[in-house]
């Protein structure tokens, strides 16, 4: 009788043992699974208007930023200017706050806080009959939506017909009609008012 009651909890044991080990299992497998569904952009990407971006400072950091505050990008990156301008001001000297590159990483781009997403017939009729100026992503050279491009934005003037621009660019419209790329995108109504 003794020797039946160990044998019954060494099988009792194993059974436990196995059961804990496919636990185990299980957890790895969602924690790795969790891992490949976190975003991860590239990292050379440049920095546009709208994205939301983290503050990485070291040492003592800054008096108008601290290490992991979120700032919003006022302004496209450009080449060879280090600072980039965010929409918070600095307390001190009420003026934009400039970090570099270097000191921020991107949390949430332009594109996921504003997604294109409406189709090209809703997006002609809203420019036919609306009256908006529409945008879609720059086409690159392989058929693919370019990101990191500024966006095309395109409108309808009775009369005239279609105009478009970058969206970077200022009155500098130009006569324009649309063609297969307009028709395969995704668009977006444009944050710019007539």
């Amino acid at each position: 009788m003794a020797q039946q009651n160990t044998q019954n909890d060494i099988t009792r044991k194993n059974m436990n043992t196995e059961y804990k080990i496919y636990q185990l299992k299980k957890y790895l497998k969602e924690q790795e699974e969790e891992k490949h569904l976190q975003k991860i952009y590239d990292p050379r990407r440049r920095y546009r208007k709208g994205d939301i971006v983290r503050a990485r400072l070291y040492g003592r950091g800054f008096l108008w930023a601290k290490d992991g505050q979120i700032f919003n990008v006022a302004e496209d990156e450009r080449t060879g200017e280090p600072g980039i301008v965010m929409k918070e001001y600095n307390i001190h000297t009420g003026k934009p706050i400039h970090l570099t590159y270097a000191e921020i990483e991107l949390v949430k781009p332009i594109e996921e806080n504003r997604p294109f997403e409406m189709h090209a017939a809703d997006a002609i009729y809203k420019m036919l009959n609306g009256r908006k100026i529409m945008e879609r992503p720059f086409i690159g050279a392989k058929g693919n939506p370019d990101f990191d491009s500024p966006a095309i934005q395109i409108k309808f003037i009775p009369g005239y017909g279609f105009q478009r621009k970058l969206a970077n660019q200022r009155d500098s419209w130009d006569l324009y009609s649309l063609n297969k790329n307009d028709m395969e995108a995704k668009w977006r109504e444009a944050e710019e008012r007539e």
